[in-house]
C-alpha cells in the first residue's frame, strides 16, 4: 500500500528573513547616507572631477535604499496577496492585476481592487511611490561658493607715535597732521587708507578714541564777546558785518569792507598758524582750545573735544568707502599736568594734550579772514578781492566755501558801496570755485564737524599716528573658495517616510504569514500546484497560450483559493480512493467560488 503525501503547513524563514533584511538593509543605507553627507559638510569641494563623485555615490545610495524597500514591500504584498484570496472570491481579471501590482502600475486603477482588496492595493501604491524617496536626498548636498575670511592687524591712533606734536610753544606747518588735513579738507572726504588685503571687495568696522571738534552757535555770554569784536572790526578796520550795514559809520566810510568769515582761537598755541590774530575773546582760561567763528550774519564756537569712533572701511569694486557708524563725543581731551611756558615773555601754565595735534590741523585750515574789498572794478579785481589781500585764510581750499553761511551771504545781493549799480550776486559764485554738493549738511556748523571727524579719520592713513600692531579683525573678502554644504531636512523627510510606508507593508507582510501559517510565492512552481483543478481545465480550453489579454469570458470568472468541494478525496483510515467514503481528505487549489470551501489553517490537505 502506497503512503499518502499531505500538504505541509509552517513559514519558512526565508520570507519573514527577507522582509527584515530589506527593511533593515534600507535604514542602514539611509543612515550611511545621511553620515557620509555629513562628513561632506564644510569641507572643501575641489576640482569638477571631485566635485562629482559625491553626487554620484548619493546618487547610488539612493537608488538602493529604494530598491531594498521595493524588494521588502513587493515580498511582504506577495504574502498579503495569498490571505485575501482565501476570503474572498475575485474575477480572473483581477487576480491578473492583483499578482501584478508590483509589476504592473494598472493595477493600482482597478475599481474590483478598490473595493474588495484596499490594503493589497495601498501596498501597491507604496511600491510605485517608493521610487521617489530616491529624488531629493542626492540633493541635499549642494556646492557654495563661500567668502574668505583673513585675520589681519588694522591700525589704529597711537598717541606715543611721533607724528603727533610734543612741542607747546607754536603751530609747526611741516608737520603730518598738518599735511593728511590739508588733502581731506580739499577733497572734504576721508584720505584714503592703506589697504590690508589685496582683494578687490571687503569690509571691517574698527572702534576707537580721537579728538575732533563741538560747534554751537554762541551762547549769551559769547556773543557779547563777538559783538565787542565785531564794533572793533568797525571801528578800526572798517570792516562791516550784516548787522551794521547801514549804520551811521557804514555810510560815512567811502570803501568800507564786508565780512564773509573770520576765524580765530585765543588759544595761545595757536600762535604761528597761518593768517593768525588774536583779540582776547574775554576773561578766564579755557584748557580746552576753541575756533571762534563769526560769518555775515553768525557767530560759531566749535571746542576741540575727545569722541568714539566706530568706523566702516571697505573696498566694493576697488573703491575704498569709509563711513562713520557713530561719532559720539565723551567729554574734555584728557590733558598733562602743566608746565610753564613763554607768551608774549611771560611766563604762563599751561596743560597739554597729544591730541592739540588736531587742533593745530584744523586751524591751519580754518583761522583767518575773508572778505569783500569795496573797490570793484572789474570781475579780476573781484576775484582777486576774494583770494589774495584781505583774503587771507586757507578756508578757499576746502568745501566749506559751499555752505550756507558763506555761499549765500546776505552781501551776495547788496550792491557795491562805490558801485552801487554794480549788484554782488552777478559775479559772487564765480569767485567759489567749491559745488554746494561738497559742503554736506549744508550748515558751516556741521560742515566743520564733519571736517574735523573727516581729519581725525584720516590720521589712520599714516603709521607716523597709529599703530597696526594692537587691534586684530576677521575680515571677509571677495575672495571665495567652494565648500559642499549639506542640508539634511529632506534626506531625513524622504527616507524617514519611505522607511515609515516600508514598515507598515512589513508588518503586513508578518501578520499574513502568522495568518496564512506558511510562506508563498507567485512562482511558476506555485502556480502549478494551485491550479490542479479540472474545472479550470475546462474554463481555459483553447487559451492554452497564455495569450495576453485572455478572453473575456474566462476574465470574468470569478475564482478563490481553498479546497475544492467536488474532489473526491482520499480515505484517513485506509489511504486509497472509495467513493463511498464520507470523510475526505481535500484538495487546496484555485476553483470556482461555488466550487471552493473555507481554507483552515493547519487543516489535512492533500
Amino acid at each position: 500500500m502506497q503512503k499518502t503525501e499531505y500538504a505541509s503547513w509552517g513559514v519558512h524563514w526565508r520570507k519573514p528573513a527577507f522582509i527584515l533584511a530589506m527593511l533593515f538593509a534600507s535604514l542602514a543605507l539611509s543612515l550611511g547616507h545621511h553620515f557620509y553627507y555629513l562628513s561632506m559638510d564644510n569641507q572643501t569641494a575641489g576640482d569638477a572631477a571631485k566635485q562629482a563623485w559625491p553626487t554620484r555615490i548619493g546618487t547610488g545610495i539612493a537608488f538602493l535604499v529604494t530598491s531594498c524597500l521595493k524588494a521588502g514591500t513587493a515580498t511582504a504584498l506577495g504574502q498579503y496577496i495569498w490571505t485575501i484570496i482565501k476570503r474572498k472570491a475575485f474575477t480572473i481579471s483581477s487576480l491578473d492585476k492583483l499578482f501584478a501590482l508590483s509589476t504592473d502600475p494598472m493595477g493600482v486603477f482597478s475599481l474590483d481592487l478598490l473595493q474588495n482588496a484596499r490594503v493589497a492595493l495601498f501596498l501597491g501604491l507604496i511600491i510605485w511611490s517608493l521610487g521617489l524617496a530616491s529624488v531629493a536626498p542626492p540633493a541635499t548636498l549642494t556646492i557654495i561658493a563661500r567668502n574668505i575670511s583673513t585675520h589681519v592687524y588694522v591700525p589704529t591712533l597711537d598717541i606715543s607715535q611721533p607724528g603727533w606734536i610734543t612741542n607747546r610753544d607754536q603751530w609747526v606747518p611741516e608737520t603730518v597732521s598738518n599735511t593728511i588735513a590739508v588733502q581731506s579738507g580739499s577733497s572734504f572726504d576721508v584720505v584714503p587708507l592703506a589697504r590690508p588685503i589685496s582683494s578687490t571687495d571687503w569690509s571691517y568696522t574698527i572702534e576707537f578714541f580721537g579728538p575732533t571738534l563741538q560747534c554751537d552757535i554762541a551762547n549769551s555770554t559769547q556773543q557779547s564777546v563777538f559783538d565787542s569784536l565785531i564794533q572793533r572790526f568797525e571801528d578800526q578796520d572798517s570792516l562791516f558785518t550784516f548787522t551794521q550795514m547801514n549804520d551811521t559809520t557804514y555810510n560815512s566810510t567811502s570803501s568800507p569792507s564786508r565780512l564773509l568769515y573770520s576765524a580765530w582761537s585765543y588759544w595761545p598755541f595757536a600762535d604761528g598758524t597761518p593768517n593768525f590774530w588774536s583779540p582776547d575773546p574775554g576773561s578766564g582760561s579755557v584748557e580746552n582750545p576753541q575756533i571762534w567763528i563769526q560769518t555775515s550774519a553768525s557767530s560759531i564756537v566749535c571746542t576741540s573735544v575727545n569722541a568714539s569712533f566706530n568706523v566702516n572701511i571697505s573696498y566694493a569694486g576697488g573703491m575704498q568707502h569709509i563711513i562713520p557708524q557713530t561719532i559720539q563725543v565723551i567729554g574734555d581731551i584728557a590733558l598733562d599736568p602743566p608746565l610753564p611756558v613763554m607768551i608774549g615773555g611771560v611766563p604762563a601754565y599751561r596743560a597739554w594734550s597729544p591730541f592739540f595735534t588736531h587742533f593745530q590741523a584744523l586751524g591751519s585750515l580754518l583761522l583767518g579772514n575773508l572778505t569783500i574789498l569795496d573797490d570793484f572794478t572789474s570781475l579780476t579785481a573781484m576775484v582777486l578781492g576774494f583770494t589774495s589781500g584781505e583774503a587771507d585764510t586757507n578756508i578757499l581750499t576746502t568745501g566749506l566755501m559751499a555752505c550756507e553761511e558763506i555761499a549765500n551771504s546776505p552781501f551776495k545781493d547788496l550792491p557795491f558801496h562805490s558801485a552801487p549799480s554794480e549788484n554782488v550776486s552777478s559775479i559772487f559764485m564765480t569767485a567759489f570755485l567749491s559745488q554746494p554738493g561738497t559742503c554736506r549738511n549744508q550748515t558751516l556748523l556741521r560742515a566743520i564737524e564733519d571736517l574735523a571727524n573727516n581729519i581725525t579719520i584720516s590720521y589712520l592713513s599714516t603709521p607716523e599716528l597709529t599703530n597696526d600692531n594692537t587691534i586684530s579683525r576677521n575680515i571677509v573678502t571677495s575672495n571665495t573658495y567652494n565648500v559642499y554644504q549639506y542640508h539634511p531636512l529632506y534626506l531625513l523627510i524622504s527616507y524617514g517616510v519611505a522607511l515609515f510606508l516600508s514598515l507598515i507593508a512589513a508588518i503586513v507582510g508578518f501578520y499574513s504569514l502568522q495568518s496564512n501559517g506558511i510562506s508563498h510565492s507567485a512562482s511558476f512552481s506555485a502556480i502549478i500546484a494551485t491550479t490542479r483543478n479540472p474545472e479550470l481545465d475546462s474554463l481555459t480550453k483553447a487559451s492554452s497560450l497564455g495569450a495576453d489579454p485572455p478572453n473575456t469570458d474566462i476574465k470574468k470568472t470569478k475564482l478563490r483559493f481553498g479546497p475544492l468541494l467536488s474532489r473526491i478525496g482520499e480515505s484517513r483510515d485506509k489511504g486509497k480512493l472509495d467513493t463511498q467514503v464520507t470523510e475526505e481528505i481535500p484538495h487546496v487549489a484555485f476553483g470556482l467560488e461555488d466550487s471552493v470551501g473555507q481554507l483552515k489553517k493547519g487543516g489535512l490537505y492533500i
